[in-house]
């Protein structure tokens, strides 16, 4: 069975869950890559200072990425397309990620840095296990107007949590657009988030009976079910 729904406008919070990430592999270090670059085919790309953002710029699919826990500023990767399987931050003191040009993440995005204030992923059209946004106290933007389905991908092994969209406790957050949002294969959460006063998603199918909102706690949301 599934739902359609078309979500005009939504203030006060909900009582979700959150999700984490197993980012896999490490990148190399400084010392270990010398002067080589990696070329377009990457392993894990794993960004600690503004000289990693260079050495990876050449990256067009990678295994992972992760931003790691020392890393402060801004992070854009341009020519990035494609990660087969995780991308996260370590609680980083990152202001911005800007993926432009990425279209397709394997397994989990989860981010959640408390510095991050705007995340720009303007390209990406499939999560494959989750999708996760977390206590990013400082975020005010994020941009996902082409995103279309989360949870598809299944080739992910038993155990690998699949399926869940999740955006909470982003104090300063105040809108949520997804435009092209269809298929969210297990759950869709949206929680805790103070400021968040609208959510659009016209296209948006979900799984039920797994599908726990509109029917747990709906505070003042406005909800046009079609």
């Amino acid at each position: 069975m599934h739902m359609r729904i078309v979500i005009l406008a939504i203030l006060g919070t909900f009582g979700c869950g959150g999700g984490g990430s197993d980012s896999g592999g490490d990148g190399e270090t400084n010392a270990e890559r010398g002067d080589r670059s990696p070329g377009a085919n990457c392993d894990t790309i794993r960004i600690d200072d503004p000289e990693d953002l260079v050495y990876y710029s050449s990256c067009v699919t990678a295994t992972n990425l992760n931003i790691g826990i020392d890393f402060a500023g801004e992070v854009v990767l341009p020519n990035l397309n494609r990660v087969t399987r995780d991308v996260s931050d370590s609680l980083s003191g990152v202001t911005t990620i800007r993926l432009p040009n990425l279209v397709y993440v394997g397994h989990s995005l989860s981010l959640g840095a408390s510095s991050v204030e705007s995340i720009v992923l303007p390209s990406l059209e499939t999560v494959g296990g989750h999708f996760n946004i977390n206590a990013a106290a400082n975020l005010t933007e994020l941009e996902l107007e082409r995103l279309r389905e989360v949870g598809t991908n299944q080739d992910l092994q038993w155990g690998v949590t699949r399926g869940i969209f999740d955006v909470s406790m982003n104090d300063k957050l105040s809108e949520l657009n997804l435009p092209f949002l269809e298929t969210v294969t297990r759950r869709f959460r949206v929680s805790g988030n103070d400021n968040l006063r609208s959510i659009y998603s016209p296209f948006l199918s979900v799984t039920l009976p797994d599908y726990d909102w509109p029917y747990q706690q709906l505070c003042n949301a406005v909800i046009d079910t079609i």
